[in-house]
């Protein structure tokens, strides 16, 4: 969906050659792009973090579904956000500016959202409709998951709350070609604080992306619209022909070894026959 990442096939060694990618957008966009045209903005604060591959016992090794941990209430990640939606200063506020939050949970902690419990402003949801909820929410608070790039595509605020970063790199995922610092959506926060203060920022601001986060934005996708399952669409068909035109030649030139080889046959044995 953006040149960058595009470039990033290549440049970190993925295996993978130029007539293997192609820079379309990504298909949900499309669906993304409808959805805010039918749904209203609210009030509403959606938290969004991705998982921990590091927080053992979450997940079932043979099927990979989401199980009870009865450890992760210990956790830094369960302590953080927990801390975050119970805060009494952030939910006076938020009670007294009139928003409401919901936190959602990704599928491979799914089973863990029985530990947070809600409150008069947030809501702990189960399951998540991702596009639903992004569609209809006014702000963003996320760590690492890719979710923002959504949001971002539909020209949203978000904040990034990444109080566990140099854990995160060193047990889960280093360092890409994404630069939060350079290339972010939104502010980055590495404790609660900054990040209760960040959103009164941007609550107060009436959740306007601010210029800068903006520019960014628009550097970073190749498109807006809502276009994107078109241009897949034009490059399968393209790779169709592609592949047609190869097999074609494949068996053109099948042939003309096969005759070529009938030839030297041929002579061979009229040769031993002398």
């Amino acid at each position: 969906s953006s040149k960058k990442e595009y470039k990033s096939f290549f440049e970190y060694n993925y295996g993978y050659k130029e007539n293997n990618i192609a820079l379309t957008g990504l298909s949900r966009f499309d669906n993304l792009k409808k959805l805010q045209k039918d749904i209203k903005i609210e009030n509403v604060i959606l938290i969004f973090p991705t998982w921990r591959s590091y927080i053992r016992g979450t997940r079932n090794l043979i099927t990979h579904e989401s199980i009870h941990s009865d450890s992760f209430k210990k956790t830094d990640f369960f302590k953080f956000y927990n801390n975050l939606i119970s805060d009494d200063n952030l939910l006076t506020f938020l009670e007294k500016n009139n928003y409401k939050g919901i936190f959602c949970l990704h599928p491979n902690f799914a089973e863990q959202y029985r530990y947070f419990k809600g409150n008069k402003i947030f809501k702990i949801k189960e399951k998540c409709n991702e596009q639903e909820l992004l569609s209809k929410s006014a702000l963003l608070i996320t760590d690492y998951s890719s979710i923002f790039f959504d949001f971002g595509y539909i020209l949203k605020p978000v904040i990034y709350t990444q109080f566990d970063y140099k854990k995160y790199r060193f047990y889960q995922f280093p360092k890409g070609y994404f630069d939060y610092k350079k290339d972010g959506f939104g502010p980055i926060c590495y404790d609660l604080q900054c990040t209760i203060k960040a959103v009164i920022f941007e609550i107060e601001n009436k959740c306007k992306l601010k210029k800068i986060y903006l520019m960014r934005i628009k550097r970073f996708f190749k498109y807006f619209d809502e276009n994107n399952n078109f241009r897949i669409y034009k490059e399968i068909l393209k790779e169709k022909e592609t592949s047609s035109n190869n097999i074609g030649k494949i068996i053109l030139f099948s042939f003309i070894i096969f005759f070529i080889l009938k030839i030297i046959i041929r002579k061979i044995y009229k040769y031993n026959f002398l």
